[in-house]
């Protein structure tokens, strides 16, 4: 029983052994494969870019394979940035980044050898750029753990931003947003540093680059509030309306630190129109962030005050 359990052993570290040994060769043997590389252009002091430039290029590297698996796998490359300012333009306001310059460039953050770059060049307009103040937009989508809300939208430390383009770039933009914010089981209100989108990257600038959002989030509770008044359109009540009952208990849903300050004061109940039995639905308003859920009595009734129909017709008669 000792010896077949050697056995087994023995071959167990046999195979490990083996696979080690194909793994290490595998690895150090010399591959050609294609790595895609991020790009960021910076163009000249007191310009901007104005034709769009790629989100990346694709590297022909050769290296060993331990290097590609590290480049797939860890460490990503990191974004290489091209400088206008170090070379004279082709013509006006024309850049042309050649092969060479992209391949010296690359093959120094890479530290690997680079065969080629596609595409092979790019050429990129520069223009004055302009300043335009444009409102901005928190992008989210957040998910609250159950017995918990977001009492209101999620809003930055400032309402608008700066974009920094051309005239042409920067007219069709009403708005901008920050990148969006995902979130799960949330259960209390927080405060987090969100960076703005760079959808448009190489033809905008924004500032500033990051805002602060914060997101409110409540325990939900429930709330009755008594002697809440019925109120009625102004046309209505000159065509001398009442309502009866003129009072009414409503229970309201939201996050329970606003409900704890919520008053009768913050509720309007009101009817603006005349059905044909007098019976009507009120409709009842409360702040933001809450809803009714429940009103007692759930109808009212309106009713024309007809003596003072009358007195009016007796002041009107000669």
């Amino acid at each position: 029983m000792a010896a077949r359990r050697s056995n087994v052993l023995t071959l167990l570290i046999s195979v490990l052994m083996a696979i080690a040994l194909w793994a290490y060769v595998t690895l150090t043997r010399t591959y050609e494969d294609d790595i895609d590389v991020p790009i960021a252009v910076v163009p000249p002091a007191g310009q901007t870019i104005i034709s769009g430039v790629p989100a990346s290029v694709t590297v022909r590297v050769r290296t060993s394979g331990l290097n590609i698996a590290n480049l797939r796998l860890y460490n990503r490359p990191k974004v290489c940035t091209l400088s206008l300012g170090e070379q004279a333009p082709d013509e006006p306001s024309a850049f042309r980044v050649s092969n060479p310059t992209m391949l010296k460039r690359i093959a120094e953050d890479l530290g690997v050898r680079v065969l080629s770059v596609s595409p092979a060049d790019i050429t990129l307009r520069t223009g004055t750029p302009e300043l335009k103040s444009v409102p901005l937009v928190v992008a989210h989508s957040i998910e609250c753990r159950p017995g918990f809300m977001i009492t209101s939208e999620p809003t930055a430390d400032r309402a608008s931003v700066t974009l920094k383009g051309i005239a042409s770039v920067l007219a069709p933009l009403t708005s901008w947003s920050t990148r969006k914010i995902l979130l799960g089981d949330v259960h209390e209100g927080m405060t987090i540093d969100v960076p703005l989108s760079d959808s448009l990257r190489s033809l905008v600038d924004v500032m500033p680059k990051s805002v602060r959002v914060h997101i409110p989030v409540q325990q939900v509770a429930d709330a009755t509030i008594e002697d809440v008044e019925v109120s009625l359109e102004k046309g209505l009540a000159d065509m001398g309306y009442t309502v009866r009952p003129n009072r009414l208990r409503v229970t309201v849903r939201g996050g329970v630190n606003d409900l704890a300050e919520l008053t009768r004061l913050d509720l309007r109940c009101q009817i603006s129109g005349i059905p044909a039995n007098g019976v009507v639905i009120p409709t009842v308003i409360c702040p933001r962030g809450m809803r009714v859920i429940a009103c007692s009595p759930r109808t009212v009734r309106l009713v024309r005050r007809q003596v003072a129909s009358l007195r009016n017709s007796s002041d009107e008669s000669p």
